[in-house]
């Protein structure tokens, strides 16, 4: 356990040190609109992968916990979620393309449409990287799982280099999502070859991978769009300026949140066996043990995150710096109160109940889409920091409610 959280919260160091450098030098290099563009992108990017996995990641970590000894099985279960996953991504990118046709009418970005083109093929890669990395985690190979998220976000990094060195257009920047997506899909194929067998495919067990699927499809594609329908209420309303000062505060949130899907990640594959032993005291030991770890270190964390913002502010003069911290703050506030909630955000699906998941996903992402609307619309950038801490808060009571039903 203990080694699973170093390598894992090792990742999310990864994570916030590539983050924060990408985050510093595209505002130096191309300006807040810069920014504002690269985040609309992945944006669009989040919400169409969760057409093109269809849940398939959710039945392929929910199965591979449940069968962990079963060598045989687990070949099964991977070779099939891929194959599914390959069938579902047809559908999925050939609607994409239909996007940036629509894109010009909804945002008025520059060299959004073509961006966006530049993105679709790294959603097919995408799509199985979260196959591979639901499979380890899983498995509880957490350490792999930890590497395998780290090198993404490296990957990124170094995509980024040539637009500094050889300042390229910012119209190339999605090659910033592709390119990363092909790299780690070859290491996940490296270190799972073996798992990977057409021998192993089984007509049942790609039925079963899609009725799970299409029940927890809503559940997580609705979870997604709650992480990214503030950028895309703000993007609808709003400059690529507003949207580029926005993320950078978001991108602090998010490191945050990352830091407490750790504490999800490895929880999850404990909640699935622990309830199906019907061992519900250490069931609920494990909830409240890693619900306190989680709202320390959020509190911890933001705290944390102040100074950066004002030496970031001391070292280039930007107001942009300050206007970012405003919105941190308000956002913060709201995921700080939910956080001792927030891993155990799934908890439904790990029971085996993905259509309960999906009512409490809808009821989170309701009241997030219906809060950024009224704020957005009448404070602008501070209303959409100001719906999304709400939003937070609001899940704090929709998760709490249907976790008391199992665990007192």
């Amino acid at each position: 356990m203990n080694k699973a959280f170093i390598y894992n919260f090792g990742s999310i160091g990864v994570l916030g040190i590539v983050g924060l450098l990408l985050n510093i030098l595209m505002p130096i290099f191309y300006g807040p609109e810069g920014l504002g563009l690269f985040n609309l992108i992945m944006a669009l990017f989040i919400v169409a992968s969760q057409f093109s996995v269809f849940g398939l990641h959710y039945s392929t970590l929910k199965y591979t916990a449940e069968h962990t000894e079963n060598y045989i099985l687990q070949k099964t279960i991977l070779s099939t979620a891929l194959l599914s996953c390959a069938i579902m991504c047809v559908p999925s990118l050939l609607f994409c393309f239909v996007i940036p046709f629509i894109i010009p009418g909804l945002f008025k970005f520059e060299n959004a449409q073509f961006c966006w083109f530049i993105a679709i093929p790294g959603l097919l890669f995408f799509s199985f990287n979260k196959i591979f990395l639901s499979f380890m985690n899983g498995q509880k190979f957490m350490e792999r799982y930890a590497i395998g998220i780290s090198l993404r976000y490296i990957f990124m990094l170094l995509t980024f280099l040539p637009f500094m060195v050889f300042s390229l257009d910012l119209k190339f920047i999605s090659f910033v999502f592709l390119i990363p997506e092909v790299l780690l899909f070859i290491w996940c194929i490296f270190y799972n070859y073996k798992y990977i067998k057409i021998s192993y495919l089984n007509f049942d067990w790609i039925q079963k991978h899609f009725t799970f699927s299409i029940k927890s499809f809503l559940a997580g594609a609705s979870i997604e769009l709650n992480s990214r329908v503030d950028v895309l209420i703000l993007s609808y309303f709003q400059t690529e300026k507003e949207v580029g000062i926005y993320s950078f505060a978001l991108f602090f949130v998010e490191g945050i949140l990352q830091v407490i899907s750790v504490f999800r990640n490895i929880l999850n594959p404990y909640l699935t066996e622990l309830y199906y032993k019907k061992d519900i005291d250490e069931l609920s030991k494990k909830i409240k043990k890693f619900g306190k770890n989680s709202l320390l270190i959020s509190f911890v964390l933001s705290i944390l995150c102040v100074p950066l913002f004002l030496i970031l502010y001391y070292f280039f003069n930007e107001e942009f710096y300050l206007e970012s911290l405003n919105v941190f703050l308000i956002i913060i506030f709201g995921v700080t109160i939910s956080s001792f909630y927030l891993p155990i955000q799934f908890f439904a699906n790990q029971i085996g109940n993905p259509v309960q998941q999906t009512k409490i996903n809808l009821f989170i992402l309701g009241s997030n889409i219906i809060l950024n609307m009224i704020f957005v619309y009448f404070l602008g950038l501070y209303g959409a920091a100001i719906g999304t801490s709400l939003s937070f808060v609001s899940s704090l009571f929709i998760i709490r409610n249907y976790m008391k039903r199992f665990v007192s």
